[in-house]
């Protein structure tokens, strides 16, 4: 349920933060590349949906310690959600890129290590594989982003 529906880096979070900074970020090959990422996330998603209820539970948008799912934990790095017509110099704008793209980087290191954690506890040769499939797709995402941060960086 944890990296299904918790409201730190599971794949719902990450779905949905993915969503918003593509949404926020100028950049259209940024932008097309986290909407890309955001797909692959609703596929995991859509396989632990499947998974949940095989293992005995329903795919309920909670964690295992049954707190909801709450979209307040985005990362959203912008100073005032509210006001979607607050405009920033280039230079802020590229400060927020660069700051989104780096906690994009630590939710998947973060969910990557989650998984980990999950693949321990597994005894079972098809769920492993599946998670270790996950596990992969994070680490491609992980460096996606660390190689647009790096092109940012340095521009």
């Amino acid at each position: 349920m944890d990296a299904y529906s918790s409201s730190a880096d599971s794949e719902i979070q990450a779905i949905t933060q993915y969503i918003y900074h593509s949404k926020t970020i100028h950049n259209k090959e940024i932008s097309n590349a986290l909407m890309c990422i955001a797909l692959v996330e609703m596929n995991h998603m859509d396989t632990l949906g499947e998974l949940i209820p095989l293992l005995g539970g329903k795919p309920f948008y909670q964690n295992s310690s049954k707190n909801f799912w709450m979209s307040g934990n985005i990362p959203y790095v912008d100073k005032n959600i509210i006001y979607e017509n607050e405009s920033y110099t280039e230079k802020e704008e590229k400060v927020r890129t660069i700051q989104k793209l780096e906690r994009n980087i630590i939710s998947e290191i973060n969910a990557i290590n989650n998984y980990k954690v999950i693949l321990d506890s597994i005894k079972d040769v098809y769920l492993e594989k599946i998670i270790l499939k996950i596990i992969s797709d994070e680490q491609v995402h992980k460096k996606i982003f660390q190689n647009i941060l790096k092109q940012e960086s340095a521009l």
